[in-house]
């Protein structure tokens, strides 16, 4: 009986949201590369980022890669893999300038 009640008592618990950990994680790109990202929100809905802010996610061949808004207003995959700041060449600047940082956040603060 005790049994009962305790297992009752426990699976009437209403599971909780673990959030994304707020440190910045070091990975390793397919080419040797490391590249520092950050994770944004918990289980039900997450997303990462570059330090700076760059909405990125990875790619079929496993590249981290800046990411933009699909047909579907999920997120996809550029075709440029994504890099720290300080390891940006010239045409990776050029083409983050187009992109908005972190499109996604500020879908959620409005």
């Amino acid at each position: 009986m005790l049994f009962m009640a305790v297992s009752l008592a426990v699976s009437a618990q209403t599971p909780q949201r673990v959030p994304a950990t707020p440190y910045p994680i070091e990975v390793v790109q397919p080419d040797s590369t490391v590249l520092t990202i950050r994770l944004h929100g918990d289980e039900r809905g997450h997303f990462t980022t570059t330090v700076d802010g760059y909405t990125i996610v990875k790619n079929r061949k496993g590249y981290y890669c800046y990411a933009r808004v699909g047909c579907k207003g999920r997120f996809v995959a550029t075709c440029r893999v994504a890099r720290d700041a300080a390891d940006r060449s010239a045409a990776d600047i050029k083409y983050l300038e187009k992109m908005r940082r972190n499109p996604k956040l500020y879908r959620e603060l409005r």
